[in-house]
């Protein structure tokens, strides 16, 4: 009998960017299973970022890109990315104002020169044009920016107010978000399926992205390396990631 949704974060959360899940985490999904629970992973990560490492935890449904994606059994249930003249016009913009950005799909990583360089990257932009190369269309759903002073993102902002928010991470760097698309709206779009409807949701997570999806949950757990606007707004916090704070939070609500 199934008992529980749970929703994870991963960076701060599950490990950190680059690492894999430590044994403690690997034994807390076992018995996290073994107890019925249903474990779904929702991050701002695309898919081509989700390591096998993370997969091989065994979520039932995945919900990246900052809510853009849902898959649930490796069946796609939601896909949204931004619309080519959306696209073309906010990657000009980031261009011509050297912002360093990387502009995030389900398989695509994008890049500006200004960025620094990474292993997922399909393609650099050195003009819009470099978008559409060999008549191909990225689906692109989030853009990863950096910047020295938020005021350098200026000049780019009215492009990107168009189709997302932007959720900020520290004085220079940030996320967009698709307006209309979210954690909390992925969450709650999973939650009205039938088969979830009746399951009482928790949410486990530690950066700003994460805030609406703790608030929407029954419980939401923040990890101890939270930033404090997190922390404030959690109906538990638990030990960092370093000091097993995901295995203890799930051992403190009985789901393991």
């Amino acid at each position: 009998m199934r008992k529980n949704l749970i929703f994870f974060d991963i960076d701060g959360t599950i490990c950190l960017y680059g690492r894999s899940p430590g044994p403690d985490v690997y034994e807390a999904f076992r018995l996290l299973k073994a107890k019925g629970n249903v474990p779904f992973l929702c991050t701002g990560r695309g898919q081509a970022d989700i390591h096998t490492s993370i997969r091989n935890l065994g979520f039932e449904g995945i919900i990246s890109g900052m809510g853009a994606d849902i898959r649930i059994g490796g069946k796609l249930v939601r896909h949204r990315y931004l619309s080519r003249d959306f696209l073309a016009e906010t990657a000009s913009t980031l261009i011509e104002n050297d912002i360093a950005a990387m502009l995030v799909g389900q398989w695509d990583v994008l890049r500006t020169e200004r960025m620094d360089p990474t292993p997922l990257e399909t393609r650099v932009l050195h003009s819009a044009a470099d978008i559409f190369q060999g008549n191909s269309f990225p689906h692109i759903s989030s853009i990863d920016l950096e910047y020295g002073r938020i005021d350098e993102l200026e000049p780019c902002m009215p492009a990107i107010l168009k189709h997302s928010a932007l959720v900020e991470y520290t004085p220079q760097s940030g996320q967009t978000r698709l307006l209309g698309v979210s954690k909390s709206n992925a969450i709650r779009h999973v939650r009205a399926l039938p088969q979830y409807r009746e399951l009482r949701a928790y949410a486990i997570g530690d950066s700003q992205n994460d805030i609406d999806m703790l608030q929407l949950a029954d419980v939401g757990i923040a990890m101890g390396n939270a930033p404090a606007e997190v922390l404030q707004i959690a109906d538990y916090v638990t030990d960092t990631l370093e000091n097993h704070g995901l295995f203890n939070a799930l051992a403190h609500f009985d789901l393991i």
